[in-house]
């Protein structure tokens, strides 16, 4: 929205600026046209990226871990550990989780470098 209003005001600011009585050098409108479609393209691919880069995924850090299968290794009731990432982590289950002897558990958030999983049900059990 931002982004229409500043090209309106650009077009007519650059009219108001550029356009004068025939005997005076002016701006065509050929010239500006393809100025302000140039300038909103770029500014809508810039909001387009940003918007993209804000709703994505995160790839870094403990936040990535979340939604990812891991393996159960010591079992979980509530706590045990966990084959993930290649590496071991101490996890617990999530709260009102009853113990389980799932094999695979999805990761659901973590707390102090430990992970809170829950477990996965048979027909959604994936290979680690």
């Amino acid at each position: 929205l931002l982004t229409l209003g500043g090209a309106i005001c650009i077009f007519f600011g650059a009219l108001a600026l550029f356009q004068q009585p025939e005997p005076f050098m002016g701006v065509s409108l050929k010239f500006l046209f393809p100025v302000v479609g140039t300038v909103v393209f770029l500014m809508a691919l810039l909001v387009y990226l940003i918007t993209r880069a804000q709703l994505s995924h995160p790839h870094m850090g403990m936040e990535a871990f979340i939604g990812e299968v891991a393996e159960v290794i010591r079992p979980l009731q509530p706590d045990g550990k966990v084959f993930f990432n290649g590496t071991y982590w101490d996890a617990m289950l999530k709260e009102g989780s009853p113990p389980s002897n799932a094999r695979q558990v999805r990761i659901v958030g973590f707390q102090n470098m430990k992970l809170i999983v829950e477990p996965l049900h048979e027909n959604q059990q994936t290979k680690c």
